[in-house]
């Protein structure tokens, strides 16, 4: 029996202001190519987050629709995977979601040593009376047979989360991260939780954190963890000026600690409403993220944070102007061995149907921006949802909509 849920795709102080030279398509000669257009029906419909990469070079990734015809005839939702093969990719759809356990799926996926892969199901709402507020799901490897089911279903209220961001993440004991919207006993402004395995198949949920403390709420995206295991991320309002924060979770003897690291302030200058793609560090402990709106044009920013002693320094390296730039950045920032970032625009570019970019630093502090495809909504579809990167420099996306089918894509930038 089909639930009718709200389903909402969540598109998803030392200032220095950095030049920015702008290079339109100055990196040598990308090519962009369409892997999979998804087809809807039995195929996905939607695919939606970042690609995971896991072994092999095999690509991961979930779509909000599609796989069946259940759930209104949209289909609940699938996980599938990219398999290069002599020069091509063949798709394969690895688990559909049926309506009895559908999830929504929506993000950034996690992936074990044995190709086990978890998840997050952001969809919620109600049935005759009964509230579901997401989950979170695995669909377990055996011999390249995958089977799917519920990890846990969140059901809010003071001891439990609801409304799960998309994406985990996974340390090497196999505990699982995440944060939710809603839930804990603080107001119901959301947690964040550890999900521990016990050997037997089964986890422990853990609330290591419950928002609402002070003034930080609204968490969004997937966090990061560092080498050292603290875990960063982002929330879209709270913080001291009601705008956002970027915030640290950090553990010793077993107690994890919150510290909020910076507020995001209501000047239009420097961005605010940190983006639900979360944030990435660099080999000296340097964050960067992207901001949805604001910044000096309105339509987003890109920024970096560095550690000092006492604070963290924002920098601004570069305000979108929703022109040939892009705007609204979506699906956070990556980044190369070379400390370059790349990330896609929801609109913007030659035909403002979004596009992929690149910022690479050079001296005194300059960055310089390449955008290495503009989205045309053609094959190549449109609503671009963030990046991934291989150790050869090629980049992998999905676009949630458009391309031979209607129902979106699979895309690869190779140098």
């Amino acid at each position: 029996m089909f639930a009718t849920f709200f389903l909402t795709l969540r598109r998803y102080l030392s200032v220095g202001v950095v030049a920015v030279t702008m290079l339109a398509s100055a990196w040598a000669s990308p090519k962009f190519q369409v892997m999979h257009a998804f087809a809807g029906g039995n195929d996905a419909w939607g695919p939606v987050g970042v690609l995971t990469l896991g072994s092999a070079g095999n690509l991961y990734g979930n779509s909000f629709y599609g796989g069946s015809t259940d759930c209104g005839g949209y289909g609940c939702g699938t996980v599938f995977r990219l398999a290069p093969k002599n020069g091509h990719w063949a798709e394969t759809v690895l688990y559909n979601f049926a309506d009895i356990i559908y999830a929504g799926p929506s993000g950034p996926l996690a992936i074990d040593g044995e190709g086990n892969i978890y998840g997050a199901g952001t969809a919620w709402g109600y049935d005759n009376g009964q509230y579901y507020g997401g989950e979170l799901f695995q669909v377990l490897n055996n011999a390249g047979t995958y089977t799917g089911s519920t990890l846990h279903s969140f059901v809010g209220g003071d001891d439990d989360g609801a409304e799960p961001n998309a994406g985990l993440v996974r340390d090497s004991a196999g505990n699982l991260y995440g944060s939710t919207l809603a839930g804990g006993a603080l107001n119901d402004n959301g947690v964040i939780f550890q999900f521990h395995p016990n050997g037997d198949g089964t986890f422990t949920e853990n609330l290591i954190y419950e928002f609402g403390q002070g003034k930080t709420d609204c968490p969004v995206g997937p966090m990061l963890m560092d080498k050292m295991g603290n875990l960063y991320g982002t929330t879209q309002c709270g913080g001291a000026y009601g705008v956002g924060s970027v915030y640290k979770v950090s553990q010793a003897n077993g107690v994890w600690t919150f510290e909020s690291i910076y507020d995001f302030t209501p000047s239009a200058d420097y961005g605010q409403s940190p983006n639900p793609g979360g944030l990435v560090m660099d080999s000296e402990g340097n964050l960067y993220g992207n901001t949805e709106y604001e910044g000096v044009y309105g339509v987003g920013s890109l920024y970096k944070l560095s550690p000092t002693v006492g604070y963290w320094k924002f920098t601004l390296i570069h305000s979108f102007t929703g022109s040939t730039d892009g705007g609204l950045p979506v699906g956070g920032v990556a980044i190369d061995g070379a400390g370059s970032l790349y990330g896609t625009t929801f609109s913007g570019g030659l035909f403002q149907y979004g596009t992929v970019y690149k910022f690479s630093p050079g001296p005194k502090g300059n960055w310089a921006e390449s955008v290495l495809h503009n989205f045309a909504n053609t094959t190549d579809g449109y609503n671009p949802q963030g990046v991934t990167l291989d150790s050869a420099g090629n980049i992998y996306g999905v676009s949630s909509y458009g391309g031979a089918h209607q129902d979106g894509i699979a895309w690869e930038i190779t140098p």
